[in-house]
């Protein structure tokens, strides 16, 4: 008889033994079965596949577990160069390759570039995870039987699921989805397993909103879409009516009824409407300057005058002052251009000194209005008189022009005059 190393053949057990089993094959001598070699606890009479693996001492030995990575081998034999997957458990990473094994003892290294679609700095991630893998070819090296490649199967994957995600999403598009995570710079929505990110500014048409809770679901619409990535960005508020469109009924001009949302150095914000708020600058609370608004709280109801409206940039400029008899009409009705009149300094500052011209009506006169202002400045003092000439009366900003400058200048002509009629 040739050799018949390599051989399957089907035998019957005909003897057990503590550490094996003596099986009839045909041969005309039975041959050795070691249980470690058996895929499962024989009795007598059974009937299995084994393949000789070797001969020794006029006896063979054989396996079950060989026909079972036999078959092995051959299935994965058929899915070289194929686009079909095999799955596989990875034991080890050294030498940049990690060991996949493949079961029934049959084991393949994948190099570390060819593991996935990213860069791979620590391989211990990947440690006891099982992934499928494409089959490149028979290994050349001695302890791995194939080659395998994981990026380009994720890379094929990607490309499906990039034509998929193309086909049915598109800026604009309506989607409903489910908020996983909430997170400082806005929400993580699952839209069909896709990750959808609704940005802060994209909640709500207004602040101090309610943010909504995980596992609440909601309509959102797509605002942009991250092949790249396979993700979608898109907004809450843009499926929801601008609260500023209430404002389409008001005019300037307008009186209305508010209350105090914020007190603010530069102003007071004013609801006049649910999530509605006006501006009412500093300036345009009272005709008297001041700094001081810490007689207003939030909460507090006031009436306001709409001064001025801006529908692109949502912005209702409000005053307070405007209500109240304007100084100014007094003014204008007592002096006019080209008058010398004595004004109150009630402040001085870098730029100018801040005055009181008559009754309740303040201006500022600025540096350059103020005749030598360098030297004579520095020797005013608040209280203290101030001649001037009306330059400019303005109604519709009712704002008046001083100058000491050139009430300066007038009396030096008169001065001079009066000197040569005297020689």
């Amino acid at each position: 008889m040739g050799s018949i190393v390599g051989d399957v053949f089907t035998g019957v057990v005909v003897h057990k033994e503590h550490g094996s089993y003596l099986l009839d094959i045909g041969i005309g001598s039975d041959v050795v079965l070691n249980k470690d070699e058996a895929e499962r606890e024989l009795e007598l009479d059974d009937v299995v596949d084994v393949i000789v693996a070797y001969y020794v001492k006029d006896e063979y030995f054989v396996s079950m577990n060989g026909v079972t990575r036999r078959k092995k081998l051959e299935e994965i034999n058929r899915l070289i160069g194929s686009e079909e997957s095999i799955s596989g458990k990875v034991v080890a990473f050294k030498n940049k390759r990690f060991i996949i094994d493949l079961n029934n003892g049959v084991k393949g290294s994948v190099y570390v570039k060819n593991m996935d679609t990213k860069f791979i700095e620590e391989g211990d991630e990947y440690l006891n995870n099982t992934y499928d893998f494409l089959v490149v070819e028979r290994s050349r090296r001695g302890y791995e039987d194939f080659e395998l490649n994981r990026r380009d199967l994720l890379n094929k994957e990607l490309l499906a699921k990039k034509a998929i995600f193309n086909e049915k999403y598109h800026v604009d598009d309506i989607v409903h989805g489910k908020v996983i995570e909430v997170i400082k710079a806005g929400l993580i929505m699952d839209v069909d397993g896709i990750h959808c990110f609704i940005p802060y500014s994209e909640i709500a048409h207004y602040h101090n909103f309610e943010m909504p809770e995980v596992g609440s679901e909601f309509d959102v619409q797509i605002i942009e879409t991250q092949e790249r990535s396979l993700s979608i960005k898109a907004s809450i508020k843009k499926l929801v009516e601008h609260p500023f469109n209430k404002v389409h009924n008001v005019n300037v001009g307008d009186v209305l009824n508010g209350k105090v949302t914020k007190v603010l150095d530069y102003g007071l914000f004013v609801e006049l409407f649910e999530h509605v708020d006006g501006l009412v600058h500093i300036s345009e609370v009272s005709y008297e300057h001041t700094k001081d608004l810490s007689t207003f709280e939030i909460g507090q109801e006031v009436q306001v005058k709409v001064i001025g409206i801006d529908f692109d940039k949502k912005k209702i400029a409000l005053s307070i002052k405007k209500l109240q008899k304007s100084p100014y009409d007094s003014l204008k009705d007592k002096i006019k251009v080209g008058d010398t009149i004595s004004v109150l300094i009630k402040r001085i500052t870098e730029n100018g000194i801040r005055v009181k011209v008559i009754d309740d009506f303040y201006t500022t006169i600025i540096n350059e209005d103020i005749a030598d202002f360098s030297k004579v400045k520095p020797t005013f003092k608040i209280k203290d008189r101030l001649e001037v000439i009306v330059m400019e009366l303005d109604d519709d900003k009712e704002k008046i022009l001083l100058s000491n400058t050139e009430y300066v200048k007038k009396e030096s002509e008169i001065f001079a005059m009066e000197m040569d009629r005297t020689e």
